[in-house]
């Protein structure tokens, strides 16, 4: 009896407060009775099952009227299945038409009505019928057709989906929008002859906008943050815990600074008039990633400009050169090791070191190279990918103590059993006063602008007392970027703004 409950459910991931970013591939969405709307459940048995409420999961006068009919006819077209009958269906994949199989789908039956209650009986149906254009469960087919939570479709939509379960290969909205809203209609005719609504309300609900998605992109990676956690889960779980196990996986993404993130890119690209082209290998890219100090959660992370265009996550694989970047690094590093920075003359600050010293050092902040021969090293001619960046940032931000990176706080079971835990850790590579020689680079405002090989890579890092961000534009085939120069003091406005909450 557990089987009818244990519906195959996908991951579904959460920032850090809880609110829904995107349920995985593979899986579905399972509703609970209170999302339900009430015009829904009307829709469905005045449809499916009228006396839904009385039986006891066999409409024995229905049964024997098809059963005659069938004699009769000498043939099993006739069925009268309750909404419990076609749940034993569903289930158990019990599909030939025969006496033996009718008594045997009556069986199971009579024990599903007997182990589960009626309200759950129908949340279970719904969540495991098809809709067709591959939604299984009422909460897929909500999103599919009309991009909503179940909770939130309207009367007409309610009709429009009770209507087609009878034939969801033929009437999917999508395929057949007139046959669909034909079986619609016809849902809302049962209720008229059941008194459950007036002639008028059910062509006031007729004239609704239906608001049908015509063509929307489903994709288990639907951001670039997404595609980064999907990384860290890898780890973590299996690919069938993902698919069918319905865990809740807690991200330490934040929704609303993403947002933010998310504007100030777009303020740059605006300076810089940038505009979209239609091949993406033309378009000027970008991308970013924000830690916190005290945690060392990704709270934010950008990995492109248009992920449907380009699924490349620029945060996790791109490396570019840091260019003057490197100073803050370098400044820090020194003082690490009692020399006097020379700020402006990287190349003097770093002969004090000596490169053999420099390039041992800078591993401790995560910045692994490869380097530059000789002076060029000093002059930023290393490469990191911003992720690596804003990690050595932080470690800067956190007074030389190098955090563990994660984008994934907790897993839990569909029944709060909880599978995985993270544990903050740093460690400490720097003193307190090397990481703030690093940091006196950004100034008063805490943000830092640079670009490297006449403005072919901008990097922008940011620092507060809570959160480290560090931002790249860029081609992904290097090239200069029109209009840098004179953008550059409204990119450094736009970046304060975004420091200081603005």
């Amino acid at each position: 009896m557990d089987k009818v409950a244990e519906i195959p459910a996908g991951a579904t991931v959460y920032d850090s407060s809880g609110r829904k970013i995107t349920t995985l591939k593979g899986g579905r969405d399972l509703a609970d009775r209170q999302d339900l709307p009430e015009f829904l459940i009307d829709c469905l048995l005045a449809r499916e099952d009228a006396r839904f409420y009385e039986h006891g999961g066999v409409d024995w006068l229905g049964l024997v009227r098809a059963t005659v009919r069938n004699l009769r006819d000498r043939s099993f077209t006739q069925g009268a299945s309750t909404l419990s009958m076609q749940l034993s269906r569903n289930t158990y994949s019990i599909r030939a038409k025969s006496i033996d199989r009718k008594l045997l789908e009556i069986a199971i039956t009579k024990r599903i009505e007997d182990h589960y209650s009626k309200n759950e009986i129908l949340t279970h149906y719904l969540n495991r019928i098809y809709f067709g254009s591959g939604c299984y469960g009422i909460d897929s087919a909500a999103e599919k057709y009309f991009n909503r939570d179940v909770s939130k479709l309207s009367k007409g939509q309610s009709a429009l989906l009770v209507g087609i379960i009878r034939g969801p290969h033929i009437f999917s909205p999508l395929r057949n929008l007139k046959g669909a809203t034909s079986q619609r209609n016809q849902v809302l005719n049962r209720l008229i002859a059941q008194e459950k609504i007036s002639k008028e309300e059910a062509e006031a609900i007729k004239a609704e906008p239906l608001y049908l998605q015509k063509k929307r992109e489903h994709s288990d990676d639907r951001t670039y943050a997404v595609q980064a956690a999907r990384r860290h889960l890898d780890e973590v779980v299996t690919d069938t815990q993902l698919t069918s196990e319905g865990l809740a996986i807690h991200t330490t993404l934040d929704l609303a600074l993403q947002a933010r993130v998310d504007t100030l890119i777009d303020d740059i690209f605006q300076a810089l008039d940038s505009q979209p082209q239609t091949n993406p290998e033309d378009d000027l890219q970008c991308a970013a990633v924000v830690i916190e100090n005290e945690s060392g959660a990704i709270r934010a992370l950008t990995g492109g400009r248009d992920f449907s265009k380009s699924k490349f996550n620029r945060a996790l694989d791109a490396k570019r050169p840091l260019g003057p970047g490197f100073e803050v690094f370098l400044n820090a590093l020194a003082r690490e090791r009692g020399m006097l920075p020379i700020v402006g003359n990287p190349v003097i600050t770093a002969r004090q070191l000596g490169q053999r010293e420099l390039i041992s050092l800078l591993p401790r902040l995560g910045l692994t190279g490869p380097y530059g021969e000789g002076d060029d090293i000093a002059r930023g001619v290393m490469l990191s990918t911003p992720l690596l960046t804003a990690t050595a940032l932080t470690t800067l931000s956190k007074g030389g103590h190098y955090p563990r990176t994660h984008l994934i706080d907790s897993i839990q079971t569909h029944s709060g059993e909880k599978l995985f835990s993270n544990s903050h850790s740093h460690q400490t590579v720097l003193k307190e006063t090397a990481a703030a020689e690093g940091l006196s680079l950004l100034g008063r405002d805490g943000v830092f602008l640079c670009d490297t090989n006449n403005a072919r890579n901008i990097w922008i890092y940011s620092s507060s007392e809570r959160l480290t961000s560090v931002i790249w534009l860029g081609y992904d085939m290097p090239k200069p970027i029109p209009n840098y120069e004179r953008s550059k003091k409204s990119i450094l406005n736009a970046a304060v703004r975004y420091r200081n909450g603005g």
